[in-house]
């Protein structure tokens, strides 16, 4: 009888103390209503977590992390009747309302918090190579101008991870994009000039005759010529050891 009793008592301390992240939304996810050139528009954003959660800490360390997922698994259409609203409590209250019913978000954050800070859940082990290749993706030639210049987008919007991946993995997707945001205008990488004398070398290649297919072999090019920039490479695992305790898988290298 003691037995069962000590077992029951152990397990509802457990769940107790289990964090249940979208609990926390009103935390960290935040909306507001912005006027551009005249119009109106939904900007969802991730802000610093400063009340003492059982979040903190993820949200904190992961910011660019959750701004990826904020803007890429969530039903962009379902937020529209937002724009008619005024008073900016009822924007936030109404927005956390239509997260609720975001299914295919929530599990992506619950998968996130359960291989983290719950540790109820082993993390997957993804290969360098693997990992590598999806930072790739966030280098997308999107157009040739006029003067035969290559237009360049290395943004939270313009990738070319659909096109080209099979499978889709959030949490690779968004790991890659903090780690290349992070580091292409500040830190010890560099990737802005990297990424610079890459496209330049590009301009003494013969790609073509049609602009579609310049295109297309400028931006394979481009993805070789970043696979083999040991920088790049190094990033990913300097981010990856810093931050692995916050990431919900292992990095083999």
């Amino acid at each position: 009888f003691s037995m069962f009793i000590f077992f029951f008592c152990f397990t509802d301390l457990h769940a107790q103390t289990e964090c249940l992240i979208t609990d926390y939304y009103g935390d960290f996810l935040n909306v507001e209503i912005v006027n551009h050139n005249e119009q109106e528009f939904i900007h969802k954003s991730v802000i610093q977590v400063e009340t003492e959660s059982c979040v903190k800490d993820l949200v904190n360390n992961n910011t660019m992390y959750f701004d990826y997922l904020l803007a890429h698994f969530i039903t962009r259409e379902n937020y529209s009747d937002l724009v008619s609203m005024e008073d900016p409590v009822e924007i936030q209250s109404e927005f956390q309302n239509h997260l609720k019913n975001e299914h295919h978000f929530n599990s992506i954050m619950t998968e996130l918090a359960d291989k983290t800070i719950n540790n109820k859940l082993e993390k997957d082990s993804v290969r360098i190579d693997y990992v590598l290749n999806v930072a790739l993706k966030y280098f997308a030639i999107t157009n040739i101008l006029e003067d035969g210049q290559f237009m360049l987008r290395v943004c939270i919007g313009a990738n070319l991870i659909r096109a080209t991946e099979p499978e889709i993995n959030p949490h690779i997707e968004a790991f890659t994009y903090s780690a290349v945001m992070k580091n292409f205008l500040d830190g010890s990488y560099n990737l802005r000039e990297d990424l610079g004398s890459s496209l330049r070398n590009l301009y003494t290649l013969n790609l073509g005759t049609e602009p579609n297919d310049i295109l297309l072999r400028a931006q394979g090019a481009l993805f070789m010529a970043m696979r083999e920039n040991s920088r790049l490479k190094e990033l990913l695992i300097d981010e990856y050891s810093a931050n692995k305790e916050f990431l919900p898988f292992k990095m083999l290298y």
